[in-house]
């Protein structure tokens, strides 16, 4: 992206002063709440047509699920359109998260997203109070950078960064605690 793009994003970021609207988010075609029974919610990702991305010990007691939307595949780099995080604990949904990488072609369609996750986190209640927190990452393979904006136990997070010399970015909206 150009300097002047992330300048207006960062200013966005600083300007913000918005708070959580609620316990629910919606992840593709369904409307997920905290405190969610465990089977109620893979009941209603699997008749929207959201698969289990990978096999889960339902007998622990604190799971994280990723569940794909319909014709989703992790082949790149930048998240599927259609991913839902979940986790549960004692079957119960205490985290969702989802990914605002839908139909990017270009940086305006990444800034677009971006525009539209933070709107997400409108309105505030009375006397809300949203934390900006930056990190900072590198290893051998992975280098990144985040800007994370929370309200309550709402957040949206943007990172950037290389993974095996290979651009890539995320977009990523939650509710809940991990």
């Amino acid at each position: 992206m150009h300097k002047d793009i992330v300048g207006l994003v960062v200013a966005t970021l600083l300007t913000l002063t918005a708070a959580a609207k609620g316990q629910s988010l919606e992840c593709g075609f369904v409307n997920l709440r905290v405190g969610e029974a465990e089977k109620e919610a893979v009941a209603q990702l699997n008749s929207a047509g959201y698969k289990n991305f990978a096999s889960v010990d339902e007998s622990q007691p604190k799971t994280l699920q990723t569940f794909l939307g319909p014709g989703d595949l992790p082949l790149h780099s930048v998240a599927p359109a259609n991913i839902c995080e979940v986790e549960f604990v004692q079957h119960k949904i205490t985290y969702v998260a989802r990914h605002w990488t839908k139909d990017v072609k270009s940086d305006v369609d990444a800034i677009h997203n971006v525009v539209e996750a933070f709107h997400a986190l409108v309105p505030a209640p009375k006397g809300a109070t949203c934390d900006l927190v930056t990190l900072n990452q590198s290893s051998p393979d992975n280098e990144s950078k985040s800007v994370e904006i929370s309200c309550g136990s709402h957040a949206v997070t943007i990172l950037s960064g290389k993974t095996n010399g290979k651009p890539t970015y995320d977009i990523n909206e939650s509710i809940g605690s991990m």
